[in-house]
């Protein structure tokens, strides 16, 4: 039976992706309970705000409450904020899209990314969890990382998104040698059709890994002809993170 720390969180990611709100119904079968019991418990989230219910639709929202938590645990990531020009920078160079992840266990949490935009580039905070053994940013992180959480990988289950997608244990050591030896990894379409990824690790002074970088191209020409240079510029961009976290105080450690 499952904890009501992981009924918590199972509803929470749930409504995550439900921005527009999720009906009880909806939120009954992703808990594998009746609509009696979603009831209740939502009822309950409600109570404490960590939900909202709006009668008038009839669908449950994340709760306001939310909002202060999330702000304080953004807060002990660190200091992420001397990372926003030059991953600015990176952008409007490149025109690709920059992303800083996290990676614990089977979970990889993509937390903000630069992006080109019209006039130069924007930060978009971000928050969203990718598979850990279907990303180029989390087998990276595994690979300089804690091997321990290879357990928790397996544990997890290793879902196959497309025919590229990494899903065995034999596949994912073989990848966690390529970037140990090459010091990063390039991906196409593990779990979208026609994206590319290429992904660095963010090091400590003991070369583990504490974060990733990682860009995203649907340009397979692209992808191609610049993926050595991305990788060098990523290299220094990861440079200058590792200095900013090592010197820095935050919630990352070495995975």
């Amino acid at each position: 039976m499952a904890s009501a720390a992981s009924k918590v969180a199972l509803v929470l990611e749930t409504m995550r992706s439900h921005p527009d709100g999720a009906s009880v119904g909806e939120i009954a079968h992703v808990m594998g309970v009746t609509r009696e019991a979603a009831t209740r418990f939502l009822k309950s989230l409600v109570h404490e705000q960590l939900l909202d219910y709006e009668q008038r639709t009839d669908l449950y929202f994340l709760g306001v409450r939310l909002i202060g938590i999330g702000s304080a645990a953004a807060a002990r990531i660190g200091p992420v904020d001397g990372l926003y020009d030059p991953m600015l920078r990176f952008s409007r160079e490149f025109r690709v899209p920059v992303m800083f992840s996290h990676t614990r266990g089977a979970d990889t949490f993509v937390l903000f990314r630069a992006q080109p935009a019209q006039f130069g580039a924007v930060i978009v905070p971000l928050g969203h969890t990718r598979p850990t053994h279907a990303t180029a940013a989390g087998r990276v992180s595994l690979a300089f990382g804690n091997q321990e959480m290879l357990a928790d990988v397996e544990r997890a289950g290793m879902r196959k998104y497309t025919d590229r997608t990494v899903h065995t244990m034999e596949e994912l050591h073989a990848e966690l040698e390529r970037a140990s030896r090459q010091g990063y990894l390039a991906a196409s379409e593990e779990i979208n059709v026609g994206q590319h990824v290429i992904a660095v690790p963010v090091l400590n002074h003991r070369r583990r890994a504490l974060a990733c970088l990682a860009v995203s191209l649907i340009d397979r020409v692209q992808f191609e002809r610049q993926q050595q240079e991305l990788v060098t510029e990523l290299q220094r961009l990861s440079q200058s993170a590792s200095q900013l976290f090592t010197y820095g105080h935050g919630m990352l450690h070495a995975v």
